[in-house]
């Protein structure tokens, strides 16, 4: 089987994560609707984007109970991990070019993970790192923005961490390392579907279809349009150095629901052969 690389482009908040999420759950119940064990057969996606599966819990007495509830792919205990490396992530797998930067962030910097790997409300909250210690890397004319725009003795926030630390610090050193340790682990994980949900860059767009060159899988890149508010980081604007035609798909989701652009993309995979006849949902879990 002809492994699948799935790389969805897109600004903050464009929809790339609930869009992850989505192909992960729709991957996952249509395993389970086929008799997989210990898959989900039903599946959500709620309106914070996060996914929702049906489950078993124990009630009050130990008796087994059906329920619904997230499933957090950026869980890190034990359980998940045993379940994710023996269930789910031979058949489908998240990624994010960013995934190493964050680990430095919490690990060598000791920043809180709800930060990084939170919601958005809480990435935009606080750390211990000051702007005046990040202008350090910066030039000049970078700092000068800063401090007109009255940052200069504040803390970053997480997302703002990970951009500057990012793009300012660490691509400046090597303009290729998110995204070559990225699709090096996803080549030797081998999973069915790896799912990259935090493409920005124009280097990383093109890197997609290189590999796919290289190594003769499938890769598609899929470009979301919404926009929320305007941010003048790089890491936010680079993408317009690529037309609507340098991609696979263009889902222009700026008025529509997170439905209805899931949708979009599912028609397209099956379009593309991905996944093979739809299997519903026999009994209501």
């Amino acid at each position: 089987m002809t492994q699948k690389i799935l790389v969805f482009a897109g600004k903050k908040q464009s929809g790339k994560s609930s869009a992850a999420n989505f192909v992960v759950g729709y991957t996952l119940s249509q395993l389970g609707r086929r008799g997989y064990p210990f898959c989900p057969t039903n599946f959500a996606i709620d309106d914070e984007g996060q996914l929702i599966v049906n489950t078993v819990v124990s009630d009050a007495n130990g008796e087994g109970i059906a329920s619904d509830g997230i499933l957090d792919l950026n869980r890190k205990d034990n359980e998940f991990l045993r379940w994710s490396m023996d269930i789910m992530w031979p058949h489908v797998k998240t990624y994010a070019f960013a995934d190493a930067l964050k680990n430095i962030a919490v690990t060598i910097l000791g920043i809180d993970p709800t930060c990084v790997y939170g919601s958005d409300e809480d990435k935009n909250k606080k750390t211990h790192i000051s702007w005046k210690s990040m202008c350090s890397f910066l030039a000049p004319r970078q700092i000068n923005t800063i401090k007109k725009g009255g940052k200069f003795d504040d803390l970053m926030t997480g997302r703002e961490l990970l951009q500057y630390l990012g793009t300012n610090v660490f691509r400046v050193l090597d303009n290729n390392c998110w995204h070559r340790r990225c699709f090096e682990d996803i080549l030797l994980d081998g999973s069915d579907i790896a799912v990259v949900q935090d493409c920005r860059f124009t280097d990383e767009v093109r890197a997609a279809y290189q590999v796919k060159e290289k190594y003769g899988v499938d890769v598609r890149v899929i470009k979301l349009t919404r926009e929320e508010g305007f941010d003048v980081h790089e890491s936010e604007n680079s993408l317009k150095g690529i037309s609507d035609n340098g991609y696979d798909l263009v889902v222009d989701n700026q008025y529509t629901t997170v439905h209805e652009k899931n949708q979009l993309i599912l028609d397209y995979l099956y379009e593309c052969g991905w996944f093979s006849e739809h299997v519903p949902l026999k009994n209501k879990e």
